[in-house]
């Protein structure tokens, strides 16, 4: 069995470092097929195959391009190690668990890479959200809908009250989150996503994408129910 979570956790390391090329190369109108191998922002020199290796490429280059020596965003590396321990986690050999980690997971990714790039999302990714609602066995009760919706009522009354706070689509991601699992994973997850932003803050004036700090805590919620 952790031969099959160590394979898990490769898969998911390579599917987060296609997704975000893939996503990076879309939202900024740059071809899919050409050039065919991911390129340095910087100097536009095609990788190396090692270059390529999820989370190793970024350490061996230590975080700098090994041609032109600019400094490589962490984000894909991050991506790549998160999504990597999820699939290692939450990994069992079950047809139709595998297919909502999946889902769950390209959500995951493609929310967090529009809104990290862009600051948007699409809100017909969050459906992937329901992942979550198998994974965790979860049964539905209407609660959940009601609670979703006094959830997005509210986080909308304090957007509007405070004219620069949460954005829609991280309204739209707790709501969706809120119909999929329970209030206590969605309140775990607030709070890592908040702490994670707050550290983050510190070091920058600029709006936070908080989508990706809401995705390492649905990660890091999911750990602490395994344990």
């Amino acid at each position: 069995m952790l031969i099959l979570r160590i394979l898990a956790a490769i898969w998911g390391a390579c599917l987060a470092s296609f997704i975000t090329a893939i996503s990076w190369r879309m939202l900024n109108n740059v071809s899919l097929f050409n050039p065919k191998r991911s390129y340095c922002e910087s100097c536009h020199h095609i990788l190396c195959w090692w270059q390529l290796l999820p989370v190793i490429g970024w350490l061996l280059q230590k975080g700098r391009c090994h041609f032109c020596h600019s400094p490589i965003n962490c984000y894909s590396a991050v991506s790549e190690l998160v999504n990597g321990w999820l699939w290692y986690t939450m990994f069992i050999f079950n047809p139709l668990k595998i297919a909502a980690l999946l889902v769950l997971s390209i959500s995951l990714l493609i929310c967090s890479a529009t809104d990290y790039f862009n600051k948007w999302i699409q809100p017909i990714w969050l459906l992937g959200l329901f992942g979550l609602f198998l994974l965790l066995n979860q049964k539905w009760q209407w609660l959940r809908l009601v609670a979703a919706i006094a959830i997005m009522i509210g986080l909308l009354m304090l957007s509007y009250l405070t004219g620069n706070g949460i954005g829609i689509g991280d309204i739209e991601f707790i709501a969706m989150l809120q119909l999929t699992t329970s209030l206590y994973f969605v309140a775990t997850t607030i709070l890592i996503a908040a702490s994670l932003g707050i550290i983050k803050l510190q070091n920058q004036n600029e709006s936070l994408p908080f989508v990706p700090y809401l995705s390492l805590g649905i990660v890091a919620a999911l750990t602490l129910n395994l344990i």
